[in-house]
């Protein structure tokens, strides 16, 4: 037990600090380039600056999530060729020649390809859910324009909406602190329990929602009604030990090239009221009543 409650908080903490950690680099890595470069143009001894620059290129290899480290193989590889370029150009001490008017077009492309990684990582982190790692209601309004682009195609999805039950009196009981922790442990379980290829994306609160493609509607039954199942017999523990248990309720509808996003989230979040008047710890699929009106129910 000890080993799954590991495996799914510390999935849950880590994936954030990873990203970040990636952003961390980058930024190092544009810093201590843009001082050696300094340092070249100036024609100062370039010594200390191209220690730290290559310092600043590989120390992070260990560390680099697995999604990057082709981007980071190509930045290593070209500064490297960059600096045998930049450091054979110094030596000719010519700043009229080809090879300066190349040793700077380059130079100046390798520091553009550092930038446009940072800010498309710094983008990324502004996409991510600080708490859970995960994607946020921006990624997710994004997705499902993408998802209803393929399903104009001729391809088939889902989304759910999931409700964490009575999480308003987990909060009061353990505090916001041990909330938090609960809910990255849940976006851990979710992650774990679907296709890599499935999306999972924090709403808001102790909401989420998940985007399912290829699914039918009774596939994706089977699948929430497994993951309702799954996660009640599942038994977390917090940091300080405490044991503690969730059940969840969750809404499903298809996605349907006559229907909007937002109408796609609104018809989930009906059903997922009928699983919490239904008695929650449930998926249910929506079946359009029309003359049913959405209540309100506490978590």
């Amino acid at each position: 037990m000890t080993t799954q409650r590991q495996s799914i908080q510390e999935a849950a903490a880590s994936k954030f600090a990873d990203q970040d950690s990636y952003s961390a680099d980058l930024q190092e890595l544009i810093t201590s380039w843009e001082d050696y470069w300094a340092t070249w143009l100036a024609l100062r001894d370039t010594t200390v600056a191209q220690a730290r620059f290559l310092r600043a290129l590989h120390d992070p290899e260990s560390r680099i999530p697995i999604e990057f480290q082709n981007d980071w193989l190509t930045l290593e590889q070209q500064g490297h060729d960059l600096l045998h370029l930049l450091e054979t150009t110094k030596l000719s001490n010519n700043r009229r020649s080809d090879l300066f008017h190349q040793a700077v077009e380059t130079a100046i492309s390798y520091q553009r390809q550092i930038r446009e990684l940072l800010l498309k990582q710094q983008q990324n982190l502004g996409d991510l859910d600080p708490v859970t790692g995960l994607p946020n209601r921006r990624r997710l309004s994004q997705d499902l324009e993408r998802e209803l682009a393929r399903i104009q195609r001729g391809a088939g999805a889902c989304v759910a909406m999931i409700d964490l039950d009575h999480f308003k009196a987990f909060n009061d009981h353990h505090g916001h602190f041990a909330g938090d922790e609960a809910l990255a442990a849940f976006a851990a379980f979710l992650q774990q329990s679907l296709r890599p290829y499935d999306g999972v994306y924090r709403y808001g609160g102790e909401e989420f929602v998940l985007l399912l493609p290829g699914m039918t509607g009774a596939s994706a039954s089977r699948c929430g009604s497994r993951l309702c199942a799954q996660l009640a017999s599942t038994q977390f523990h917090l940091a300080n030990g405490t044991p503690y248990a969730l059940t969840m309720s969750m809404g499903i509808t298809p996605l349907s090239a006559n229907t909007s996003k937002d109408t796609a989230l609104v018809l989930a979040d009906r059903a997922l009221y009928q699983a919490k008047t239904a008695g929650r710890n449930q998926a249910v699929f929506y079946q359009d009543t029309s003359a049913a009106g959405r209540g309100f129910v506490t978590s």
